[in-house]
C-alpha cells in the first residue's frame, strides 16, 4: 500500500466515524425532544388551573386525589390515555334511629 492510499483509508475512517456520532447525537435528541413533547401537565378539569402533576403517555391513575394550590380544593380522579375523569363521591348520608 502506498502512503497516499493509507491517507485516504485513514480520512474515510474518520468521515466515517464522524457521520455515525452525529447519527447517534442527533436520534438521542429527537427521542429526548419527543419524550418532552408527550409529557403534558394536568390541568384541572373544575377551575382550568395548571397543577403540579405530569403525565406520560403510559401513566394510568386510579382514584387519585388531585389537590389545587390556587382554589384549596381536591377531588379523585382517574385517567388513561390523557384522559381525565372526574369520580363522584357520594354525600354522606345520616343514619336514622
Amino acid at each position: 500500500m502506498t502512503s497516499v492510499s493509507l491517507a485516504l483509508l485513514i480520512a474515510l475512517e474518520k468521515v466515517i466515524w464522524q457521520n455515525i456520532l452525529m447519527k447517534l447525537f442527533v436520534s438521542t435528541a429527537h427521542a429526548r425532544e419527543m419524550s418532552e413533547m408527550y409529557v403534558k401537565w394536568i390541568i384541572r378539569p373544575i377551575c382550568g388551573n395548571k397543577t403540579r402533576v405530569k403525565l406520560r403517555p403510559d401513566t394510568v391513575l386510579i382514584n387519585f386525589p388531585l389537590y389545587c394550590p390556587k382554589c384549596k380544593q381536591e377531588n379523585l380522579i382517574r385517567v388513561k390515555d390523557f384522559h381525565i375523569t372526574i369520580i363522584k363521591e357520594p354525600d354522606a348520608k345520616t343514619q336514622s334511629r
